[in-house]
């Protein structure tokens, strides 16, 4: 089933090669979804990186077997960790039935590819899905079995686990041999999930409130595929309280195929729905959303600032750093203090930069923060705003300073420790400041 890489390359090139002459020779003519899909393929591999962001959004909202192919045969070539993670949450958002992720779990020659359709058929959790699977166990790739045998333990299909004993049993490979095992001990332990999803379906089209409510926590925590189009029904059609718990229902359910729908309900919706809009697309952490988060960081609101501030941040992804950046000069204090530690918490260097700008805040609580989250980075980057902020005019900056520089042993804090200490006339400040001196000294002459 699985070629070999080069030949996989080599037939990958030849079909973009044709594809593309056929899209010069029929430029005038309406494209088909696949030439399009080519078309867009051929800019993945662009040194563009906004080029390669833009065709794995389009291609993602294609779909279709060949988008996984093309998405999948990238990915297993990217050595960009962030365009990896792109790549990653498009594939999650491609619409697959059933039928087509069987057709990629079969017949792809790219191991990618073939993983993402298990993982999918695992979600899905239907009974063609899980024969499917069971058909697939020897496939040739261990990543590929690793998502097969994960699907099979979330399947509810008790009748699979003398299957995943055998597999156990064939593996090789402990951590593979452990997934087998993991996978028939869920099934095991399985208590009927599958009957009780679909009695919450059943609910939420035909139940009163507190039922239907009963029914989205059940949906939200079952993992289960099945239950995306109901809620995001629920979602655009429902009364404003049982919509606002299905928006929150598809963020715990972790299915990107959600992301597209939420990220035009954020458009459209206001105040508490929006809110919640935003905390879903927090917790699904998808990659395009990043654009659309950035901009409610100058929202009007302020509630909704500090949402799409801390949904940047869980995203913890580099692009999200120049977003959260405008927020440390807003009017509100306590955006500013929530921009600080959403950079904070992120750490890289341009985050760190950042925070740099944060030591000339109004606010001395503020400077003291940006401080003491410099501080705790640890990065030898941070000592010059540190050794800046012993000369501020608050107590508590430059304490938090002192403390900082003695724990990174910065031996150029020492002198101005000196003349902070001889010159203030608070015996709590000139404590600290010898405590700071006592342990740079230590430092200075241990071995």
């Amino acid at each position: 089933m699985a070629g070999s890489v080069a030949s996989r390359a080599a037939g990958l090139c030849l079909r973009l090669f044709v594809c593309g002459a056929l899209l010069t020779s029929l430029a005038s003519a309406e494209p088909s979804p696949a030439l399009e899909a080519a078309d867009w393929a051929t800019r993945l591999s662009s040194e563009d990186l906004d080029q390669r962001r833009a065709s794995i959004h389009a291609l993602s909202e294609l779909g279709g077997v060949e988008a996984v192919e093309l998405l999948s045969a990238r990915l297993e070539h990217e050595a960009d960790d962030a365009m990896r993670r792109a790549i990653h949450d498009g594939l999650l958002r491609v619409q697959l039935d059933v039928d087509q992720l069987v057709t990629v779990l079969t017949g792809s020659e790219v191991s990618a590819a073939r993983a993402f359709a298990a993982h999918s058929l695992g979600n899905h959790r239907t009974p063609g899905a899980v024969a499917n699977l069971l058909a697939c166990i020897r496939d040739p790739e261990p990543t590929v079995r690793r998502e097969i045998y994960e699907a099979m333990g979330g399947s509810g299909d008790r009748t699979l686990i003398q299957d995943l004993i055998k597999a156990a049993v064939r593996e090789t490979s402990p951590s593979l041999r452990e997934q087998a095992e993991l996978a028939a001990q869920q099934l095991a332990a399985e208590s009927g999930r599958p009957r009780e999803v679909l009695v919450a379906i059943s609910m939420l089209q035909g139940g009163n409130v507190d039922d239907q409510i009963w029914a989205i926590e059940v949906l939200s925590d079952s993992k289960d595929w099945r239950a995306l189009q109901v809620l995001l029904n629920t979602a655009t059609n429902a009364a404003p309280e049982i919509r606002r718990e299905a928006i929150k229902a598809l963020g715990i359910l972790g299915d990107h195929r959600a992301v597209p729908t939420l990220l035009d309900m954020l458009e459209r919706s206001t105040g508490r729905t929006r809110h919640h809009v935003i905390g879903a697309l927090a917790l699904l952490r998808d990659e395009s959303s990043i654009e659309a988060l950035g901009i409610l960081v100058s929202d009007d609101d302020p509630a909704t600032r500090v949402l799409a501030i801390r949904a940047l941040s869980a995203l913890d992804h580099p692009r999200v750093v120049s977003r959260i950046i405008p927020a440390l000069t807003d009017v509100e204090e306590t955006i500013r203090i929530e921009a600080i530690h959403a950079l904070g918490r992120n750490g890289s260097d341009e985050a760190l930069s950042a925070l740099h700008t944060s030591l000339t805040d109004p606010s001395p609580f503020l400077r003291a923060e940006a401080t003491r989250l410099l501080a705790m980075s640890g990065s030898p980057s941070a000592e010059p705003a540190l050794l800046e902020a012993l000369d501020d005019g608050d107590a508590l900056v430059r304490l938090t300073a002192a403390e900082g520089l003695a724990r990174m042993g910065s031996e150029s804090a020492l002198p101005l420790l000196l003349v902070l200490a001889e010159r203030t006339r608070d015996d709590d400040e000139r404590a600290a400041y010898d405590k700071a001196i006592e342990r740079l000294r230590g430092s200075e002459t241990s071995p």
